[in-house]
Order: structure tokens, then sequence, then C-alpha cells
């Protein structure tokens, strides 16, 4: 079914999005998550590559449901979080931090930092 392995996916779409080619990623992300749908990591990886695109609620749609697989997830609360100050959603970021934080100590040591703007 795969013409290669899915962490060969994952890491191509990572390495798009470091390059700044986040819509590149996309297509790789959806993939991995039509065969895994409960992966955290594609599933917050295409969140990112979403929001550092412009589509900032079809982020938060992914975000979200990285959540409902794990609650505590950090990075997806860390992330969902930076979404929603760039959209000027303060108090739900304030919120979404604050769980990241309580569930993992370094938060912004992890993942992507990703630049607002």
């Amino acid at each position: 079914m795969w013409p290669q392995p899915q962490s060969d996916y994952y890491t191509a779409a990572a390495s798009y999005v470091r390059q700044g080619r986040s819509e590149a990623a996309i297509p790789l992300l959806n993939k991995i998550l039509s065969v895994s749908p409960s992966d955290l990591k594609a599933r917050n990886l295409l969140g990112i590559a979403l929001m550092t695109s412009g589509h900032r609620e079809e982020a938060t749609v992914q975000f979200k449901k990285a959540l409902q697989v794990d609650p505590r997830f950090h990075p997806a609360l860390k992330n969902l979080a930076i979404n929603e100050l760039a959209v000027g959603q303060n108090k739900d970021a304030k919120i979404h931090f604050e769980q990241a934080v309580k569930n993992r100590r370094n938060v912004l040591g992890d993942f992507f930092i990703v630049q607002l703007g």
C-alpha cells in the first residue's frame, strides 16, 4: 500500500516544514493519517503545516483532533495556543499554554517553534 515507509513520509514532511515549504508537507501527512488517524506526531505536524501556510482554522481542527486522542499531548496544546494567539483568541491561548506547561515543563524546547506573523 505504501510506496515507502510511513516514517519516510513523516521525515520528508518535517523537512518540508523546516524549509518553509509547508504546503508540500500536507499531502504526505494526509497519507499517513489516512492509514493511521491516531498518529499524534503526524496530526500535530499537519496542524503546524496548515498553520504556517495560512490555513489557521484547519490547523485548529487538526490540533483538536490530536487532543481528542490524548488530551495531555503537550505539543498539540502548545501549537493550538500559538495558533489561537495569532488569531486573537488570547483567553483560549492562555488556557492551552497553561495546560501544555502543566503536562510538560520544557514546552518550547520540543518540536517546532513557530514564528507568528
